[in-house]
């Protein structure tokens, strides 16, 4: 058995180094970039039994992923890995070893198009003839379920979202104990939402997916306390002001929107990452995140 120990130590010693960390997440932000959701799930799905075993959307994976992997995440594996530590204990770590095998092996996405995406983000609009491929990205981000013509109303309300989501009508009304009484986590993701009224009353929520919907004012996402998790990627967001009040927050996905100032976020104690790649944001603001700690992707 100690032998056995000594050589796992020694593979995860040669494993986990500065160059092979920032390796995995240059390869995962480029993936991001592009729109590359087959190549993130993918690589996600090989860490069966360190990671959840679903989650909901690209965004969420690739935060999960990068999370595991950012270069600033070393000092703290160093300090897990010791030739002392039992078998079992180091076999925590051991799913580097996967990633690494499998980095350059999964095929990217035929449906790539990074071209595509860099445009229609400076446009902040989307051009008919690209319709199909914008089907094929919210069923991406949407964690592969296709969306029926229901799910498409164009600038449906959060409440008429939630409700054709829980009960299959947008005339159905959930009370607000039923909204208090909603935990964990809540996917709205690709819903078409425009209006987040009534969003404030789900104040028990932990983890947000708002991903890939028609959102420009997030104000009332202030109230909700709870809040571990946000992920907007995919709006027409400008301002996150309202996000300073939620003092629980640790990960966050703004990547995508219009979003040019960052400062409401540094007094976020438990902040940890945040995913804000394809925002029109001066590097100095990600830096003055990064150095309290934060992981920043820009």
């Amino acid at each position: 058995m100690i032998d056995a120990e000594n050589h796992l130590y020694k593979k995860l010693k040669k494993a986990y180094t500065q160059e092979n960390l920032t390796k995995i997440s240059a390869k995962l932000i480029q993936a991001y970039r592009s729109r590359d959701f087959n190549y993130i799930k993918k690589l996600y799905g090989l860490l069966e039994g360190f990671l959840p075993g679903s989650a909901a959307g690209g965004s969420r994976m690739f935060s999960s992923l990068i999370m595991l992997y950012h270069p600033d995440r070393l000092n703290y594996y160093l300090a897990k890995i010791s030739p002392q530590k039992p078998l079992n204990d180091l076999d925590n770590y051991s799913h580097i070893l996967t990633v690494l095998d499998n980095l350059e092996m999964i095929p990217a996405s035929e449906d790539t198009d990074i071209d595509f995406w860099c445009d229609q983000y400076e446009e902040y609009g989307y051009d008919e003839e690209d319709f199909d491929r914008i089907i094929h990205i919210e069923n991406e981000l949407n964690g592969g379920e296709l969306l029926d013509d229901e799910q498409r109303l164009s600038g449906i309300d959060f409440m008429s979202a939630l409700n054709l989501k829980e009960t299959g009508s947008v005339d159905a009304e959930l009370g607000l104990l039923e909204l208090e009484n909603l935990q964990g986590e809540l996917d709205m993701s690709s819903r078409s939402i425009a209006d987040l009224d009534g969003i404030e009353y789900c104040r028990n929520i932990s983890v947000l997916d708002l991903s890939n919907n028609d959102i420009t004012d997030i104000a009332a996402l202030g109230r909700l306390e709870m809040l571990e998790e946000l992920y907007l990627t995919g709006n027409s967001v400008t301002s996150i002001d309202s996000l300073a009040a939620l003092q629980k927050l640790k990960r966050l996905d703004i990547s995508f929107n219009r979003i040019d100032d960052l400062h409401n976020l540094s007094d976020l104690a438990q902040l940890e990452f945040v995913n804000a790649a394809g925002n029109p944001l001066p590097n100095e603001q990600a830096e003055i995140l990064r150095g309290k700690g934060i992981i920043v992707i820009m």
